[in-house]
């Protein structure tokens, strides 16, 4: 997915597969645009209701060497399996920092946002999809739930097995 984003004096251009450009009044106060997907294609209009409002997120702490590195996890969700990797590495600053790989979703890479570990319990906050991941380190294997939106779900991740070269799950 691809974003670009122009300011001018009178138009703003959104370049966002699946959008059509979107054209913004002189006032910079409302923007239109025609939003297609699947062959279908709705006009859509933005209104600005005051400032942005931006927090920054909360610093990850750091991860234990037993959580760090890969662990693999399949969430079943809507009656569809997607297979996630979850990486976690401590950064130079002391801080966590990872991602989640959804190899079912064309292997997007989605940041984590937040990493909290307090003991055996992990937290992960991952604010671009709008969803966050609880779980308990047992047994060498991450038991906990996914949430996102309305949704919470069981996810468990372990370490993947050793398999052969270029298999990815």
């Amino acid at each position: 997915m691809n974003f670009l984003l122009r300011l001018t004096a009178v138009a703003v251009v959104l370049v966002v597969p699946p959008f059509a450009p979107a054209q913004s009044t002189a006032d910079g106060m409302s923007m239109t645009g025609i939003f297609s997907q699947g062959g279908a294609s709705l006009d859509f209009a933005m209104k600005r209701t005051g400032d942005a409002r931006i927090e920054a997120p909360a610093k990850s702490t750091p991860v234990t060497k037993e959580l760090e590195g890969r662990w693999e996890g399949t969430l079943n969700a809507g009656g569809k399996s997607l297979r996630l990797i979850l990486n976690m590495a401590n950064q130079s600053d002391g801080a966590a920092a990872g991602s989640i790989v959804s190899v079912d979703q064309h292997g997007v890479e989605i940041p984590v946002t937040t990493i909290t570990q307090n003991g055996a319990s992990l937290k992960l906050d991952v604010k671009s999809i709008g969803a966050s991941y609880t779980g308990e380190l047992k047994e060498g294997a991450l038991a906990g739930e996914w949430t996102q939106g309305p949704a919470t779900l069981p996810l468990r991740f372990k370490r993947p097995e050793i398999r052969e070269k270029n298999s990815v799950f």
